[in-house]
């Protein structure tokens, strides 16, 4: 069974048996799947849909995935599996340690991944001061003093803090305490 482009007739014209199974027959069971195959109507006849149904190929036909639990994000398996809404996976950790004058010293985050930015803040009059780490670069920002030290660079394990050059303005000042939180 195929799709015939259907013809065009007109007023009087004298028509077949076999020009009807072809013109309707046929078509109708290519597009309505009347003897069991797997047909036109299968892909667009879609099921009961709701806003916010997503659309994808099971691997045989199209599929509906229904809305998905606010906040929620699409999430795929990889090749040979269908999507699934999932919560989504906010990598951060915190934590606080104080400083100790020392340079390059290891602040361990626990966030099992390199992170993409490091955010330290200090606890006292004389470090009141947000910092940035990026890479291996961290920043310091006040309101009157703008500065950037080199540190290790980070890794899964640790962020680095301390620069002999200035441990006020690379977040290690003894005996300062820091909070800090960590993105992944």
């Amino acid at each position: 069974m195929g799709w015939t482009t259907p013809a065009t007739w007109v007023v009087g014209a004298i028509l077949t048996a076999a020009q009807l199974n072809t013109q309707v027959r046929d078509n109708e069971r290519y597009l309505k799947g009347t003897d069991g195959e797997v047909v036109l109507e299968d892909y667009i006849d879609f099921p009961l849909t709701a806003q916010g149904d997503v659309f994808y190929h099971n691997g045989t036909k199209l599929a509906r995935l229904a809305a998905g639990t606010s906040g929620y994000v699409l999430k795929t398996a990889g090749a040979s599996n269908n999507p699934a809404w999932a919560a989504q996976a906010v990598n951060a950790t915190s934590g606080s340690y104080t400083g100790d004058d020392t340079a390059d010293r290891a602040i361990a985050h626990g966030l099992g991944v390199t992170p993409k930015a490091v955010f330290i803040y200090g606890d006292s009059a004389t470090a009141p001061w947000f910092r940035l780490i990026l890479g291996s670069s961290l920043a310091y920002l006040s309101e009157t003093v703008k500065g950037i030290y080199t540190v290790t660079v980070w890794d899964v394990t640790n962020f680095h803090v301390g620069n002999a050059a200035s441990y006020l303005q690379s977040a290690n000042q003894s005996p300062t305490s820091y909070r800090w939180i960590a993105i992944g």
